[in-house]
């Protein structure tokens, strides 16, 4: 069976283990930066399991329509005439 692949809408985070632990289904090491889901977050603060350091730009969570500037509708992408 291959290896599973699950698509979240959640807010990851960059995070440092600070002792060992395991985390959705790996074991990790003390000093080892790994990924976390937003909702686990509080739970691994309040354990100090691990340091908290930012939030990861989810791509999955992006839908079509949004993104601004790619494409506005006004004709003008830079081309001379």
């Amino acid at each position: 069976m291959a290896g599973k692949k699950i698509k979240s809408n959640e807010t990851m985070y960059n995070v440092v283990a600070l002792r060992y632990i395991k985390y959705n289904g790996e074991r990790i090491a003390p000093g080892t930066e790994f990924l976390a889901k937003e909702s686990d977050i509080e739970e691994l603060k309040e354990k100090e399991c691990a340091e908290i350091k930012d939030a990861v730009q989810n791509n999955d969570s992006n839908t079509p329509g949004q993104g601004g500037a790619e494409n506005d509708g006004s004709g003008n992408d830079g081309e001379g005439a």
